[in-house]
């Protein structure tokens, strides 16, 4: 029988571990993250997975001392995890209770300051059924840790009523699809639909996505055809012990070939994109031209599939056509900020036209070489599987 006293004596003698669970990048098809999950080892060697524990630890009113135990094991794991891979994000779940108590926040903040890690290498993961209606004092929380540079994800969204509320309450960057989802995607046009309507939602609301549950070849195949950010699940790998977790980072595994759905989202992208240079160019009154999110766009600074270009140990970088789209890339940015600065000026109405004309033509031309990649990408694919 678990109850307080053995979970206190379970935190006294590190009794509590993190197995570590990869996810995989379907930009690069390499490992980008992991999410770091609770075991209790036994004395007699039995690992508990935390269904068998957490509902006593929440009923004793203990949740927050657990999590900022762990959140030590955490520290102490970590330095060697980014030892061999400088870049991975590791996701840490947290309750809105551990968000409103200032010695949790306290904590992660210390631990930033201090260099035990990096914020670029966190990531908070909140389960959207647990995010409550008056959130002030969670909210204050987040916003201190995301003033850092940390991360926060959505946790098992589509299992509850509140998703898309919360979404647009909370400030979150990462959207991770429920795996009660996600293993219907085989046999279930209702989820597939689900699925990609919500990587859609998410990558017009700048969020990143990773899929749960991903546990056969044929879900992440969909994934990756759909345009998913990220995997995770079986058949990439179970969790693991640190020390099997660190074995397999080393072994560098790739699962994909070339990320065929995040083109097509780049192809809607780029349209949408065009389409607002264009109207903004084109106002009469052009009041908008001088919003910084405008010019920020037009220069590329926040363009997603321009970071999906220059992605650490992206497939991007490999390709010869690749490159050439990413000169391409470059001048259609270029061709825009000089348009939405030219039209900010009152220039007279014939150069207007013969500048947003090269415009449009090299926007063209990129998407041409948008579907020219993909589609060679795909004859080369089905090549090598027959």
């Amino acid at each position: 029988m678990i109850g307080p006293i053995q979970i206190k004596e379970a935190i006294a003698s590190r009794k509590l571990h993190f197995w570590y669970q990869p996810k995989v990048s379907f930009l690069s098809g390499r490992i980008c993250g992991c999410e770091a999950l609770i075991r209790w080892r036994t004395d007699d060697g039995t690992i508990l997975p935390p269904s068998e524990f957490l509902p006593q630890v929440e009923k004793a009113g203990m949740m927050t001392a657990i999590a900022q135990h762990m959140f030590t094991e955490l520290c102490i794991d970590i330095p060697s995890i980014i030892d061999a891979m400088p870049e991975i994000e590791v996701s840490f779940n947290l309750t809105a209770q551990d968000l409103e108590h200032p010695g949790m926040i306290g904590q992660i903040k210390d631990a930033i300051a201090n260099n035990v890690i990096q914020a670029r290498n966190l990531q908070i993961e909140l389960t959207e059924t647990a995010i409550p209606k008056n959130q002030n004092d969670m909210l204050r929380g987040i916003q201190s840790l995301l003033d850092m540079g940390v991360q926060l994800a959505m946790d098992d969204f589509g299992t509850g009523y509140s998703s898309l509320d919360a979404l647009h309450r909370l400030p979150f960057d990462v959207l991770k699809i429920d795996q009660s989802v996600i293993k219907g995607l085989p046999t279930s046009v209702g989820c597939a639909v689900i699925v990609n309507a919500s990587i859609r939602m998410a990558y017009e609301m700048g969020l990143t996505v990773v899929a749960e549950g991903v546990e056969t070849e044929a879900i992440f195949e969909h994934l990756l055809n759909t345009g998913c950010t990220q995997g995770q699940g079986y058949f990439i790998s179970k969790p693991l012990p640190l020390g099997k977790f660190m074995a397999f980072l080393g072994k560098g595994h790739s699962w994909i070939t070339f990320p065929f759905g995040l083109i097509r989202h780049a192809e809607i992208d780029h349209v949408q994109w065009r389409k607002t240079v264009l109207e903004v160019a084109l106002s009469h009154g052009r009041p908008v031209i001088e919003n910084e999110n405008i010019i920020a766009h037009a220069s590329g600074e926040h363009c997603r599939f321009g970071r999906w270009l220059t992605e650490n140990g992206g497939l991007f970088s490999v390709d010869k056509r690749m490159r050439e789209l990413v000169r391409t890339h470059t001048a259609v940015h270029n061709d825009a900020l000089h348009l939405l600065e030219r039209a900010k000026s009152n220039i007279n109405p014939n150069e207007l036209l013969s500048i947003t004309s090269a415009f449009s033509a090299r926007s063209d031309v990129l998407l041409h070489q948008l579907q020219e990649l993909a589609l060679h990408s795909m004859l080369q694919h089905f090549k090598k599987a027959a």
